[in-house]
Formats: C-alpha cells, structure tokens, sequence
C-alpha cells in the first residue's frame, strides 16, 4: 500500500475508524536492494489507531520529500538532503502493526530488522512499545526514532531519539501556572505512565508550597469521593493524571456534575491537566472547563519559526487538514534520521547519535542526556473570558 491508496482509504473511513482491516503488513515491501527501508512499527489496530493514522500522514510526507525533494531540504536546518534519496538510493517504508502490545511491536521490531533489512525503526504510542523499539534497534547496531511517547521512562534509556517532552518537561510547565501554596487534589490511574506523572507534579507543585490534601486513584467510586472532597474542602486546583481516552471521560464525568462546576467558578479552583493534543481537543471541547490549566506538545496555530511554518504550509499542500503533534513528530523524526545518516555516510547507530547530538544538528538537536528534541511548548488556560481558550508559546 502506497501513500496515494492509504490516503484514499484514510480519506475514505474518516480519521477515527479503526484500521484493523489493514493487513498486518501495509507496507509490503518490494524486496529489490535499490532502496534503504526504514521500519515503522506503531498501533493501528488499537485505541491509539488515530494517532496511528496521524503518525503515517508525517511519515509518508517525509518519505516523498526526502526522495523528491522539499521546501526543507538544502536548507541549513536539513543540509545533507538533496531529494534524491540518501546514501545513494531511495527510501521505503515499511509499515507493522503493534497492535498496542509491547510483546507484538518486539517481534515486529526483530522481523523488521532480520526480514526486511530496515536501517532504522521509528513508532511506539506507548512507552513500552518505545522501549522494546530501542532495545532491538540497539541490539541490530541501528536507532530508534521515537513516535509520540511522553514519559520518564524513555528519557532515561540512552538507544533512542525523541522529540516529544516527558512527565517532567509538561508537569514544570503547568505547574507554574498553579498559585504559590495552593492545596491541592491528585487523581491518578494503575498505570506507570499516570503513576509517574503524579510524581513529577507532586515535585514540581511542592517545589512552589503547595500542599497535596488528598489523592484517588481513577473509579468510578473514587471519582465521587473526589468530587465531594473538592465541593467541601479548600483546596484550590485538583491535578488530573490522565490522558487520551482516560482523560476525555473523567471531564465529561466532570463536566456532567452542576453542583461541581458552580463550585469550581465559585472557588476560582484551578483544573490542572499535564498535557493534551490537538486529537484530545476534538473529542472534549475543554473551552468549557473552569480555571483549565495544561499544555500541547505543539500546535499548527503556533509554529515558533520558519521550519515549523514551512512545514505546516506544504503539509496543508499535501493534505489539505493542519498537522497534528503526531505528524509534527513523524516527519521530522524522518528527516532528522535521514539527515544525519546522510551527513555520516553512515546508518551505523553511534555516528548517527553523535551527529543528532551535535551542534551540526541546528534546529533539533537533541541533549546528550535524556536524547530529546523538542519545541518549547504550548500552554493552554482558560480564565473564564468570553473568547474560549487562550494559547501561548512558553
């Protein structure tokens, strides 16, 4: 399946539906040894299928720029990239699907090295699925370019590359915003990644003296309690540890309480959420929170200079809709790989991190410590004015 069908066929079923009925392998590889693959390996068959589907726009549009040639390349953001290919031949992706299992995107990973020769895996929605796509990387002597993970954990593994910020990075933006010494609520879920964002809130908030009164882990038991516990007590911001899914239903369960929301305007209590996208925004319409406090990766309405401009103007080209973070991601994910590769002469995994590292790599260098390359970020509030939410570069 080649860019122009999955198009028609994303076109087709809608940005939401489910892409089970894409075979296992989208991508079937043409196995004739004049193009260099590189292995995309990421959940279209799972609750994270959209941001799948996203994922693919920016992979696609970097695969067609870096083989025919982009407003980008030549400049000196990409200077090694000429349109042409890299390294002598063209570039080819091959596409699996994890299916949202890290088990299943570790045997993709293996077969995308051992059966198809990739020269580099990218993808993961999760960071479990980061991992075990860095792990074999590594193992095969090639990176990993991460997909849209936003965690901890995969800053502190040194065999791949991402641009998105982590737990930290989000929860250090927020929690500037929250008023010096408020009290304040957690809500978290089971899982690590809402586990490990509560912490970085927890340190950041305390940072500024505030006082955590309580905490509740996500049911819909504990939600009730919370509620009751934020209509009777002081406490002036409940912190809200989720996102995607999680998220979109704990607000409408929110939104869905009078008694609470009067309360929330009445208290000018503070709702703060760690991060959203702009996938996230189509499903709730968190204009309507009271005292919103949280943050976007990026958003296509604030590039922060000509890259981001130029990159959101020929994506629009392309495909008519604004980018979301995921193909924000996606594609200069690709390019940055394909550009070092090209200025090494090499795929090789220690030349290739060392040119991402460097100061050869301008616009997305990433830190030698946590391997990350990220825009400033957006912050997003609502103080109740008539205008809805209000954006801004931090």
């Amino acid at each position: 399946m080649d860019r122009r069908d999955f198009m028609q066929y994303f076109k087709a079923v809608g940005s939401m539906a489910v892409v089970s009925s894409l075979p296992r392998y989208v991508g079937a590889p043409k196995l004739a040894g004049d193009v260099h693959r590189f292995g995309v390996n990421i959940p279209f068959s799972s609750f994270y299928n959209e941001e799948s589907n996203h994922l693919l726009l920016g992979y696609f549009l970097a695969t067609k720029h870096i083989n025919k040639g982009g407003s980008l390349l030549g400049t000196r953001f990409f200077p090694n990239l000429k349109g042409n290919g890299i390294l002598g031949k063209k570039v080819q992706l091959i596409l699996k699907d994890s299916m949202g299992d890290a088990g299943i995107a570790k045997a993709n990973a293996q077969d995308l090295f051992q059966s198809y020769g990739v020269v580099m895996v990218s993808g993961g929605t999760s960071s479990a699925e980061v991992l075990v796509n860095r792990a074999v990387a590594s193992e095969h002597g090639f990176v990993c370019m991460d997909g849209i993970s936003h965690s901890e954990s995969c800053s502190k593994d040194q065999n791949g590359f991402s641009m998105n910020f982590d737990n930290k990075h989000s929860a250090e933006i927020v929690a500037r915003q929250v008023a010096k010494g408020s009290r304040y609520i957690q809500i978290y879920a089971k899982y690590d990644w809402s586990k490990n964002q509560m912490a970085a809130f927890t340190e950041k908030l305390n940072q500024r003296g505030a006082i955590e009164v309580a905490r509740y882990q996500m049911n819909d038991t504990m939600v009730s309690e919370a509620f009751q516990r934020l209509k009777e007590s002081d406490a002036e911001a409940l912190v809200i540890n989720l996102y995607g899914q999680k998220l979109v239903k704990f607000m409408n369960t929110l939104m869905a309480s009078p008694d609470l929301v009067q309360s929330l305007r009445k208290n000018k209590s503070q709702i703060v959420v760690p991060l959203i996208s702009q996938l996230i925004e189509k499903s709730f319409d968190f204009s309507k929170v009271p005292g919103l406090v949280t943050c976007k990766f990026w958003d296509a309405e604030f590039p922060r200079d000509s890259v981001a401009k130029t990159f959101v103007r020929e994506f629009e080209a392309e495909y008519g809709v604004k980018p979301s973070e995921a193909s924000y991601i996606s594609y200069f994910q690709t390019l940055n790989f394909a550009n070092a590769a090209q200025g090494v002469g090499s795929f090789d995994r220690q030349p290739v991190a060392n040119y991402l590292k460097s100061e050869a790599h301008e616009r997305f260098q990433y830190s030698s410590d946590e391997h990350r390359a990220f825009d400033s970020g957006v912050l997003v509030v609502n103080q109740g004015a008539q205008d809805g939410l209000q954006k801004s570069l931090v």
